[in-house]
């Protein structure tokens, strides 16, 4: 499903690094290499990692960002997929605004109904991006 949403994308000359971590493979599927091939006849190109379950997902993210040789790298998981518009605006936002991280959020939707109404709380800001102040025990 990931893989349908890169395949989609409006930028199609990325770089993708998968890291499995299935006990079987995914590479293997017939349906992810016709995605794999989608994405490289699209300019594109696709990297495979099969690991052993590991460390937890800060060590697969370590993993990764080792790997990347771009300037600007996205985080997918297995279950996020990225409406076609989404990388395209994500590094036109780093050009535009000269920052080193953005973000849209990527709710997987295997967490549906998991609601928590205390952490969808969203400021919204006028103007340019600038550095905001984050200290133990504030807002």
């Amino acid at each position: 499903m990931t893989l349908s949403g890169v395949a989609a994308q409006t930028l199609r000359d990325v770089h993708v690094i998968v890291a499995d971590q299935s006990q079987e493979p995914v590479v293997d599927s017939q349906v992810v290499q016709t995605l794999g091939r989608v994405i490289e006849a699209r300019g594109g190109s696709v990297e495979w990692h099969s690991r052993e379950p590991s460390h937890g997902i800060a060590e697969q993210r370590d993993f990764l960002l080792n790997q990347a040789t771009a300037r600007a790298v996205l985080y997918l998981d297995d279950d996020v997929l990225t409406e076609p518009w989404v990388v395209e605006r994500l590094l036109d936002t780093l050009d535009s605004e000269h920052c080193g991280f953005v973000g849209a959020f990527p709710a997987g939707l295997s967490h549906l109904d998991d609601v928590r109404p205390e952490q969808q709380i969203i400021e919204y800001w006028n103007g340019p991006v600038s550095p905001e102040a984050v200290d133990p025990g504030s807002p």
